[in-house]
């Protein structure tokens, strides 16, 4: 696997004439954390940090489905076609609940001390499959009506779902396993804002391995607050979606 590093400048800034721009650049050993944190794109498979505010993203920067991205960007390319696709399967299960549902429950709560460590199991139909190539993808959770403020984050993990599976048959101790590639988001309940994590990573893997389909995890660990909580849709709430961004 290639991993290349990608320089470029940090908007606003605007070193040297045009007669410069073919100068090679050589930072200085001292140089180089300032240049990784502000200059650098690591293309080793992972994504950018993520981030749940505009104070989470250095000047010139904004936050754009939980990545710090140039300010102004566009969450898409402008001539790609939208596919926005609802689950066709989907699980909660929870550290203080081993019992398997019959029925979805109307919220699952992220980082709660009362609940511990939760994950939210999504399936949908490959349906980017009729496309030739996936520009970007994301997963969009909708906070649950009443759900109490807190100030603290919870930092969620993304995984690709290895395992076929079935809603009525995962619990707590009977999980389908999990494989990389996997991405990261930040969930937030004040404000009380839509989750949009960026899973390209985990729906291109999907693209070009057929037959690897089989969903999408997200987990957090129990926290010592009260949590985000998102909705299922189970109680006629708008449910998670996928935006895949195709041509």
């Amino acid at each position: 696997m290639e991993c290349g590093i990608r320089l470029g400048r940090v908007p606003g800034s605007d070193h040297g004439s045009s007669n410069s721009r073919r100068a090679t650049l050589r930072p200085e050993p001292w140089r180089l954390a300032t240049i990784s944190a502000c200059f650098v794109t690591l293309s080793c498979g992972g994504a950018a940090p993520p981030c749940a505010s505009y104070s989470g993203c250095p000047e010139g920067y904004e936050c754009l489905a939980n990545r710090c991205a140039i300010k102004g960007s566009d969450p898409a390319p402008r001539d790609s076609a939208r596919l926005v696709l609802a689950p066709s399967a989907m699980a909660v299960v929870s550290a203080s609940d081993d019992a398997s549902r019959e029925s979805l429950p109307a919220t699952v709560t992220f980082g709660s001390s009362a609940q511990g460590a939760a994950v939210l199991y999504l399936q949908f139909e490959p349906e980017w499959l009729d496309h030739e190539t996936v520009d970007v993808a994301y997963l969009l959770l909708e906070p649950a009506d009443g759900t109490q403020p807190s100030s603290d984050d919870v930092s969620l993990d993304v995984w690709r779902v290895k395992q076929a599976w079935r809603s009525e048959s995962v619990s707590w101790l009977h999980q389908p396993d999990l494989a990389p590639p996997t991405t990261s988001a930040i969930g937030r309940s004040s404000p009380a804002v839509t989750l949009r994590a960026d899973v390209t990573n985990i729906v291109k893997y999907f693209h070009r391995n057929k037959n690897s389909a089989r969903g999408i995890a997200i987990k957090a660990s129990g926290g010592t607050g009260v949590g985000v909580s998102y909705s299922t849709g189970a109680s006629g709430t708008r449910a998670p979606r996928l935006e895949v961004y195709v041509h």
